[in-house]
């Protein structure tokens, strides 16, 4: 029988970890899920394709998750459209039940590995003042894109 599964080590492991998985989890209150467009002012998103190859745009949300702006062949453009909250300053999409999905971060990259050569586009943060629309040409830069 091998040593980890003699009964004596069992119990060892059963007494040192037992609390560890009786633990009880913190209650939390779930946060409210906050909808629609009242008090947000609309950003306008372009990323204009200066490159000889495809781009494609994404937008990086919480917990790991990033959702597809778009993808644009040379000459053309990623077109969408962003949310900005006034009074915390956040910038937000808006899914088809117009929930408030706050940017972590915004970018753009070659369409075939957009993530490896991805160009990180600035978002204003600022709480009170509206940014102004968001306009940049994206170009090929070494292994990268380039976006300003």
């Amino acid at each position: 029988m091998p040593d980890l599964l003699r009964p004596s080590c069992l119990r060892l492991a059963a007494f040192c970890l037992g609390p560890l998985l009786a633990w009880p989890a913190a209650a939390e209150e779930p946060l409210p899920i906050v909808r629609g467009t009242q008090g947000l002012i609309e950003v306008p998103f372009t990323a204009d394709n200066k490159g000889p190859g495809g781009i494609a745009c994404s937008a990086a949300l919480a917990h790991w998750y990033s959702l597809d702006l778009g993808q644009a062949s040379p000459g053309a453009s990623v077109r969408g459209t962003l949310w900005y909250d006034p009074k915390d300053g956040s910038m937000l999409l808006l899914n088809a039940l117009k929930d408030h999905m706050p940017i972590q971060a915004l970018w753009c990259g070659i369409a075939a590995r957009a993530w490896t050569t991805r160009a990180e586009i600035a978002l204003a943060r600022k709480t009170g003042t509206a940014p102004p629309p968001i306009h940049v040409a994206c170009r090929p830069e070494g292994e990268g894109l380039s976006c300003r």
